[in-house]
């Protein structure tokens, strides 16, 4: 009789220590639920903020994009860790960035040289002031083991207008290596000439390409269509004027003195060659 009444107490007593346990382990459970229902409601929350941080950036026409990550895109172009295609598509990505950073207004705040210490891989021709601002011409260059040493060029033109910030890319997997810069203004118009080398062969050849500014958008301008070149060498292609190198000399092209047309000089006669001078309705050649 002594044992059955000892061996209830003992059930009894763990039956309560089993409930009480259960309470334990319950109540730990839904201490558990809560954390984690109070963490998916912050990461929801900053989700929405950043979202919300995203739209607003573009609505203010601003991007804002981390020249670190855009640097580590121009690494992953040059790893062969990545196969080929890959990086192809990685560096059309790379340009995609680039267009974007540079329709941040807070670019064009910074110098060519700012600019360039910033960004890998991407050179800056000279700024020129004009009526409307500032405006400069980026180059990036694509890896010759993917696009060849030919056309691997891609040409940027970032200025500014009324409205802020602006960005056209001029040449797609190109050949061209601009040098100078000069814009004209008259009556309103506005043109953009820029003088440079085609890395076609060597010597370089060298080019100058004209532009105008129309309805904000530069537009390929026919200055050298009605222009005769007599002179050995020269020839005009859409709205690029060429000075093939007949003679395998190397030529320079630089600004003139009076910032109106450049000068064709070459590095062996150690003279000037050839000079191109815009003027409001018409285009005047010395040789």
């Amino acid at each position: 009789m002594v044992n059955i009444i000892t061996l209830k107490k003992i059930m009894i007593l763990l039956v309560g220590i089993f409930i009480d346990v259960w309470e334990i382990i319950v109540r730990k459970i839904k201490l558990i639920i809560l954390v984690v229902i109070i963490i998916l409601l912050g990461v929801a929350c900053s989700s929405d903020v950043q979202i919300e941080s995203f739209n607003q950036n573009n609505q203010n026409g601003s991007v804002q994009i981390n020249y670190g990550q855009l640097n580590d895109l121009n690494d992953k172009t040059l790893n062969d860790v990545y196969s080929h295609d890959e990086r192809v598509e990685m560096t059309l990505d790379y340009i995609e960035s680039l267009l974007d950073l540079l329709k941040d207004e807070i670019t064009l705040q910074l110098s060519d040289a700012e600019l360039v210490e910033k960004l890998d891989n991407a050179i800056v021709s000279n700024s020129k002031m004009f009526s409307g601002g500032l405006i400069r011409i980026v180059r990036y260059d694509g890896s010759a083991e993917l696009f060849g040493t030919l056309e691997r060029r891609w040409l940027i033109a970032q200025w500014r207008d009324k409205d802020g910030a602006c960005v056209q890319l001029l040449a797609d997997k190109d050949a061209q290596i601009v040098r100078e810069i000069i814009i004209l203004e008259s009556d309103g118009v506005v043109k953009l000439f820029l003088g440079g080398y085609l890395t076609t062969y060597k010597p370089y050849p060298v080019f100058v390409s004209s532009w105008r500014l129309e309805d904000g958008k530069w537009i390929k301008s026919d200055d050298f269509s009605s222009v005769g070149y007599n002179k050995e060498g020269f020839s005009v292609y859409d709205n690029i004027l060429i000075y093939e190198n007949v003679k395998k000399q190397e030529i320079t092209i630089d600004e003139n003195l009076t910032g109106d047309g450049f000068v064709f000089s070459s590095t062996r006669l150690n003279k000037n060659i050839f000079e191109i001078i815009f003027l409001e309705n018409e285009i005047i050649n010395r040789y």
